[in-house]
């Protein structure tokens, strides 16, 4: 894998530099690589070979999954995070990716379910155990507050700490344009959720200072606040806008339609907009959602497990996951232990 993005890298810098010689020798190496990799670990109907968390990032990250088998592969990606119960399973390798491989693949609310995840393995795991700093494991200090007993256990030690750049790119959306280094020109792209609510960061990048909030409303409206620093433009998506409720806003009167949003590149200044999204971001969660649209919100999945705490990692359940979870009940085996009186506190719960 990092053979293949080597040579990607290496061949984006020739053509950079003008060595179109060397850029042609990395491109072609890299296909090369990457032929190599799909013809090891895939077979001829699309399964990975190796079908762990850390396979799945990789090659949705580095963009390996042949066209042909890439719905195929992001289904079976996405089972395999939901089937964890939308836990870590991974380490030095996988982690650093692992959130932005599942946003830009469109389980945005999966990888807000990674972060917010407060039990063991999780980033909030050790938040909530009092932690300042990033452990080298996800357990470094056990419940009970006792250290891990493991060896190469360091209590500051920052791989980890990666999760920060998916809530730069992705959370916030601020992210480099390649063809304009120096960030004289670059996008803000963010994908709300309401697992999180709001969020609001910047960037001091070498041309100034970028900012970029949002927050989702109690009525379900979405509000955006930009900064573009002087001498600089940004390209600005927004999401699930429709076009001509865009063009009511003055500095969105050029915007063009984008897959499910608009969008619009823009000068030096500072942007606010609030509109009331074409789909959903706070729908009401009841056990007549589907277990899989459950799952995936982080609060519904907490109660879930809290309450029937035999559901998780359980594959009888997950056999149903496009059922509405208030059916469960009729179920063989599964009605064992989701009750008409158990349905009815997760009601009460959620609400």
């Amino acid at each position: 894998m990092y053979y293949y993005h080597s040579a990607s890298l290496l061949a984006r810098a020739a053509e950079v530099l003008g060595n179109t010689h060397d850029a042609l020798a990395y491109t072609k190496l890299a296909g090369e690589v990457k032929q190599a990799i799909q013809n090891e670990y895939l077979t001829t109907t699309g399964r990975l070979a190796v079908t762990t968390q850390t396979a799945y990032i990789l090659f949705h990250y580095f963009d390996l999954c042949p066209e042909s088998f890439k719905e195929r592969m992001t289904k079976d990606f996405y089972d395999k995070v939901i089937s964890s119960g939308v836990h870590l399973q991974t380490g030095f390798v996988g982690t650093p990716y692992f959130a932005e491989a599942l946003s830009k693949n469109g389980m945005n609310e999966l990888a807000y379910g990674l972060l917010l995840n407060e039990d063991y393995p999780s980033w909030l795991f050790a938040v909530k155990m009092g932690a300042t700093t990033i452990w080298e494991r996800w357990n470094s200090i056990l419940p009970n507050g006792k250290i891990s007993g493991t060896d190469m256990n360091s209590l500051n030690h920052y791989a980890y700490g990666s999760i920060v750049e998916w809530l730069y790119r992705c959370v916030l959306g601020i992210q480099a344009d390649s063809a304009n280094p120096g960030y004289k020109h670059f996008f803000l792209s963010p994908q709300p959720s309401a697992q999180l609510g709001k969020a609001e960061g910047y960037y001091q990048s070498v041309s100034g200072r970028i900012e970029s909030a949002w927050e989702i409303f109690a009525d379900g409206q979405l509000d955006f606040a930009f900064r573009v620093p002087f001498g600089t433009t940004a390209t600005i998506t927004l999401p699930d806008l429709a076009l001509e409720e865009a063009q009511k806003t003055e500095w969105l009167q050029s915007a063009g339609a984008a897959e499910d949003g608009v969008t619009v590149t823009v000068k030096a200044g500072e942007y606010r907009v609030t509109y009331m999204p074409t789909r959903n971001y706070c729908p009401e969660v009841t056990t007549e959602l589907s277990f899989r649209e459950l799952l995936e919100y982080t609060p519904a999945r907490k109660v879930i497990f809290e309450q029937l705490p035999m559901m998780r990692n359980n594959d009888i359940a997950l056999q149903y996951l496009d059922m509405p979870l208030e059916a469960f009940k009729e179920l063989p085996i599964v009605s064992n232990f989701v009750s008409e009186q158990a349905l009815e506190q997760m009601n009460a719960s959620f609400s």
